[in-house]
């Protein structure tokens, strides 16, 4: 993974619960800090209230409706990473940002970064396989993340169970994944101004594992597993560190209704 991912050392911060405007200023705040400094960070954190996000190329305007959640008390958000609409709530969530070779390829980092998840859920009991998909995804539209299997996603029983979407910029990567507890995803339907395609259930942690892991099992089952493949403990980065903290124009961009329905 160094030859993919060349940080210096490597930092752990787990969040508490945020709204959407907050998380995403934050993962967009540590990537830039990867591209500064040339370390690498791995954050879990959740939601509060519950968010919509969608993918940084995805068509949001006229498929999604901001009244209907507005109404439901739930946030809509654009990630700075690529993907498909993701209803976040009962799910841990986490990101990767990291100074990145620039000979690595999306698929090299995507086949490694699928074998460290892999590895963590299989620590909390998760018995997942990598998706081997051969056809071609349509550009993400009126479809949902959770929806089917992106090549190098982790599945349980043929269902996804895990969501990843990059994003690179500066020599940095940032990576963000969902990694479900419960499945909230038919909620998007009731958020969407026209009909879903493909909306068959998603897989769940409680389902693989028969119970609800919390933040910190799930941290630190991440955090070992990286460990592994890096080589060399993760040093904590404490929420209240300026390399945490999102300057006000990365805050008032994920705010922006002109940032999130710019599609």
């Amino acid at each position: 993974m160094r030859d993919l991912l060349p940080a210096t050392r490597w930092r752990l911060l787990a969040s508490p619960n945020a709204g959407a405007a907050a998380n995403m200023a934050v993962d967009h705040a540590l990537l830039e800090h990867a591209a500064r400094t040339g370390e690498g960070v791995l954050r879990t954190y959740g939601w509060a209230p519950r968010a919509l996000s969608l993918g940084r190329n995805q068509r949001g305007a006229g498929v999604f409706a901001p009244a209907r959640a507005a109404e439901l008390g739930i946030d809509v958000v654009r990630r700075p990473t690529g993907g498909r609409a993701i209803l976040h709530a009962r799910e841990h969530t986490f990101s990767l940002a990291a100074p990145i070779a620039a000979a690595a390829s999306v698929a090299r980092v995507a086949a490694v970064t699928a074998a460290w998840l892999r590895a963590a859920l299989g620590a909390l009991g998760a018995d997942v396989e990598v998706a081997a998909v051969r056809r071609r995804h349509a550009p993400p539209g009126a479809t949902a993340c959770f929806a089917e299997p992106a090549r190098g996603e982790l599945t349980w029983r043929g269902r996804k169970l895990a969501g990843v979407a990059q994003w690179r910029d500066g020599g940095a990567l940032l990576q963000q994944g969902s990694v479900l507890v419960d499945d909230d995803q038919p909620l998007l339907g009731a958020l969407s101004l026209v009909p879903l395609s493909g909306m068959p259930p998603a897989a769940t942690l409680r389902e693989t594992i028969g119970r609800e892991p919390g933040q910190a099992e799930f941290t630190r089952a991440l955090a070992d597993a990286l460990a592994q493949l890096v080589g060399d403990a993760l040093v904590p980065l404490a929420p209240l560190d300026p390399a945490a903290q999102p300057g006000a124009a990365l805050a008032r961009l994920y705010r922006d209704d002109a940032w999130t329905w710019r599609r």
